[in-house]
């Protein structure tokens, strides 16, 4: 009986334990962390995309999607393909990378850093913030 018992609360504890571990696995994957950047107090939730929107596409990257609080920029040059995701508030951005050289055999990305494409990037909008918040 007792050997029926634990098996009873095995079961009913990997039956609650489940749900969370299937949402873990749906949880969306934009990839590699890539840096966070503060926004200036007083900044509008729309005036930080406005200059991710702008740095982006003044370096040549592509929207690729764009929301209320994530923008996905993506940029292919030289061999390299680069899939960005920036979700941001009015306090910070947060940057994650899914970016690598392309394998020409088999068209696959083999994951590495960026050149200095994310710090250019990074600083534009770090510029285009700044001349946000001075002109207020």
């Amino acid at each position: 009986m007792n050997t029926l018992l634990r098996l009873h609360r095995f079961l009913l504890l990997l039956a609650l334990l489940v749900p969370f571990a299937h949402a873990a696995d749906t949880a969306p994957d934009f990839g590699m962390p890539a840096g966070t950047l503060v926004v200036p107090d007083g900044m509008k939730v729309a005036d930080v995309q406005q200059a991710i929107l702008l740095a982006g596409s003044g370096r040549g990257w592509a929207v690729k999607d764009k929301a209320n609080d994530k923008v996905v920029l993506f940029l292919e040059q030289s061999g390299w393909r680069s899939t960005l995701t920036l979700t941001y508030d009015a306090k910070e951005i947060q940057i994650t990378s899914d970016s690598g050289k392309v394998d020409k055999k088999t068209n696959a990305i083999k994951k590495q850093e960026l050149p200095s494409w994310l710090r250019y990037l990074k600083q534009d909008i770090t510029r285009h913030l700044g001349q946000k918040a001075f002109s207020k």
